[in-house]
């Protein structure tokens, strides 16, 4: 193969040529293009007005809640206190307050097996 003899060629000259300084100036006229633009300043004290109504709206909810569960335990409470305050009621005092309505709605909806009634007579015997 033949050896290229790149020397011996004239040489072109490059189409393009760079001015003098060129590089030097490039940086200090691309910022002078730039428009500079001002930018938002955001207040930091402006945000805790959300947070603060968050916190509010929550403040509420659990005091609604707390409020609502407490009546609920007031009632089952007074319930067990007439329980164990009211122990002398002996059944003839229950069947002078319970009407024939009464007593044949609990008769409907009282399931009572025959294995539970046998083993209360054993009981009671």
């Amino acid at each position: 193969m033949k050896k290229f003899k790149i020397d011996e060629y004239s040489k072109k000259e490059a189409g393009f040529a760079v001015p003098e300084n060129y590089f030097e100036n490039l940086e200090s006229r691309i910022f002078n293009l730039i428009e500079t633009r001002e930018v938002k300043v955001i207040s930091i004290f402006q945000q805790p007005k959300y947070w603060i109504t968050a916190i509010a709206a929550i403040f509420i909810i659990g005091l609604f809640f707390s409020i609502s569960f407490n009546n609920s335990n007031d009632e089952s409470f007074a319930n067990e206190e007439f329980l164990t305050t009211q122990t002398d009621l002996t059944t003839e005092d229950l069947a002078e307050h319970l009407t024939e309505n009464d007593l044949k709605t609990l008769e409907e909806n009282l399931t009572v097996y025959d294995q539970e009634i046998i083993d209360l007579t054993k009981e009671n015997l």
